[in-house]
């Protein structure tokens, strides 16, 4: 048997098959940050988890954009989540 978790939405997956089936593994990180501000340019203003700041994510567009634009705006703690690696 095999498990998987969707890594954005927390929704676990499983699958079974014979000994010999092979599937791939992707390695991939998620990082989350407090958004502190989004600039006038569109640029995220990101509390890292050492506590160091990061400004070089931009507003996504769209749907995900407007979420975060609007729970921003309205004086909620918005949580960015990210796969990849640190920069």
């Amino acid at each position: 048997n095999m498990m998987g978790v969707d890594i954005f939405t927390g929704k676990k997956y499983e699958d079974s098959g014979p000994f010999f089936y092979n599937m791939d593994q992707p390695v991939v990180n998620k990082f989350e940050y407090t958004l502190l501000d989004i600039t006038a340019d569109g640029l995220l203003s990101l509390l890292t988890e050492d506590g160091s700041e990061k400004s070089d994510l931009k507003l996504p567009e769209g749907e995900v954009g407007d979420k975060i634009r609007a729970s921003y705006d309205a004086g909620e703690t918005v949580i960015v989540c990210t796969p990849g690696r640190p920069r």
